[in-house]
């Protein structure tokens, strides 16, 4: 009998990460060319930094050490920065990195060496990190180990313990890698602009409320959409998702007593429902992969679709498949999309719909 393959997932916080660029260390890049690195010494050299409090200034310092934060060149300096960290990680690891965030995953055959895997990978991790003049915070390094039934209990020598859940990259993260957690907290905290926008409707129309409701609601509750978004979300994190649309559409037209039936609201604010929206996500995606990606899963949709030569103006998707597959599949999803776009209905993804 196979074993089960135990795999986890550790989110790597760095302290004041920008803050601690070494300029001097860009040198060592050698596949940097000489006249961008001259050019990237006179970004992150010489800045000079002053305080100023009504009349009175602080005498002029000159900083050598950091990167602007809040610019566009940052994030991407900070990952050159930190290139070679992959090449000293074990080779049976995967690392993720987007500027300071970092996440690492690691699989193995059973918990002990899993576990002994984990302290490896760390301890090189750190290596590095310190090689470089960063520095770990191991207060908020966060570890979860993934399983489909039980919650798995892991520590660590360094006293770091595993979690049922973990935040990457503004997604909660579950040890069973169900989204219920995540819509739930999600919901609870856009639950406060419902309020705001009731108060704020006393000055102002219904467009610029739903303006408001489309920035500020959806674009939070749909925020990594592409990734959770899905037919798999169960009946409760549905439930969840069409009571917040309809409560903030409500706030956002004034209807406080809820006398508008939910197909006029839909109308009145032209906004996507929450199943339209996963509708529209899955099939961006499907069309991606299907026209451009040299991926197996791009391969597979390429061979279960084909477009009607016959129609061009019609475009329509036909599905190749040997077998049955369900509304939410990738193949009728790209059906969906296509009849859309080649049809000339992408009004309804433009002006009937603002979908996020």
């Amino acid at each position: 009998m196979q074993s089960q393959q135990e795999w986890t997932q550790i989110s790597i916080d760095m302290s004041a990460a920008f803050d601690l660029l070494r300029p001097h260390l860009f040198h060592q890049i050698k596949s940097t060319p000489p006249a961008l690195m001259n050019l990237l010494m006179d970004f992150l050299t010489s800045r000079k930094l002053f305080v100023q409090y009504e009349n009175a200034t602080s005498r002029v310092d000159e900083i050598n050490v950091g990167c602007v934060q809040g610019s566009v060149l940052g994030p991407k300096l900070f990952a050159l920065y930190c290139k070679d960290l992959v090449n000293n990680l074990p080779k049976d690891v995967h690392i993720t990195s987007y500027a300071d965030d970092s996440y690492v995953t690691i699989y193995s055959e059973s918990m002990d060496e899993l576990k002994t895997k984990i302290e490896t990978t760390l301890d090189c991790h750190e290596k590095f990190l310190d090689g470089i003049g960063m520095v770990v915070n191991k207060a908020k390094t966060e570890l979860i180990v993934f399983n489909k039934k039980d919650p798995p209990s892991l520590e660590l020598t360094n006293g770091v313990k595993s979690r049922e859940s973990i935040k990457a990259l503004g997604l909660n993260l579950t040890y069973n890698l169900k989204w219920d957690s995540h819509v739930s907290k999600t919901i609870a905290k856009t639950s406060y602009l419902i309020n705001k926008v009731r108060f704020l409707r006393r000055w102002i129309d219904q467009d610029t409320a739903l303006k408001i409701i489309t920035s500020q609601f959806f674009g939070t509750i749909y925020y990594g959409a592409a990734v959770w978004l899905t037919s798999q979300l169960d009946s409760t994190s549905w439930k969840k998702l069409y009571s917040g649309h309809y409560r903030a559409l409500r706030a956002a037209v004034g209807d406080y007593k809820r006398k508008i039936p939910k197909v006029v609201l839909d109308i009145i604010s032209k906004r996507a429902t929450p199943k339209q929206s996963a509708n529209y996500t899955t099939a961006s995606m499907a069309i991606k992969l299907y026209n451009g990606t040299e991926t197996r899963l791009g391969e597979t949709l390429r061979n279960r679709c084909y477009i009607n030569d016959r129609h061009p103006k019609k475009g329509i998707f036909f599905d190749n498949s040997k077998y049955k597959i369900g509304k939410q599949s990738f193949a009728n999803n790209c059906i969906f999309l296509q009849m859309l776009i080649l049809n000339g209905l992408v009004h309804i993804v433009t002006t009937t719909l603002d979908i996020i």
